[in-house]
């Protein structure tokens, strides 16, 4: 069983986790789960992405360097 958190959160962050909560058709435990791998994949995605354009921009210079 998981220990319980108790903390204070701004209404915004009560709002989306009811919000996540209704969605789903769950309790806070899985919302809160739900949200935590949501952003967890959003952060991987965005970690990809920015390997992928720092790579185009080395093989651009590379090709400019090779011209010249």
């Amino acid at each position: 069983m998981r220990p319980r958190l108790y903390a204070t959160v701004s209404k915004n962050t009560t709002a989306v986790l009811y919000r996540v909560m209704k969605e789903q058709d769950c309790n806070k435990s899985r919302a809160v789960d739900f949200i935590v791998e949501y952003y967890s994949k959003m952060q991987k995605d965005l970690r990809e992405r920015q390997v992928e354009e720092t790579a185009e921009l080395v093989i651009e210079k590379l090709k400019l360097k090779k011209r010249v």
